[in-house]
């Protein structure tokens, strides 16, 4: 569990160090195109859930993920 928890922090330091730095860059991107915040979306999801493998739908339904933001 230590090594899987130091291994995701070594993956996602990099967005960490974009988000700290030049916060606005990903915005531009994922506002010229709703399939760019889509995929954001889906990446945080696979990235935040406790998947089996890198398989999003071990934790979410593909049904479940973009229905939660149909309506928003």
């Amino acid at each position: 569990m230590a090594k899987k928890f130091l291994r995701d922090q070594l993956i996602e330091d990099g967005y960490r160090t974009q988000q700290a730095t030049k916060p606005q860059t990903p915005s531009y991107a994922m506002m010229e195109s709703p399939v760019g915040i889509a995929a954001w979306l889906v990446e945080k999801f696979n990235s935040w859930s406790d998947t089996v493998g890198d398989d999003i739908e071990s934790a979410n339904s593909k049904d479940a993920l973009p229905g939660q933001y149909a309506d928003g």
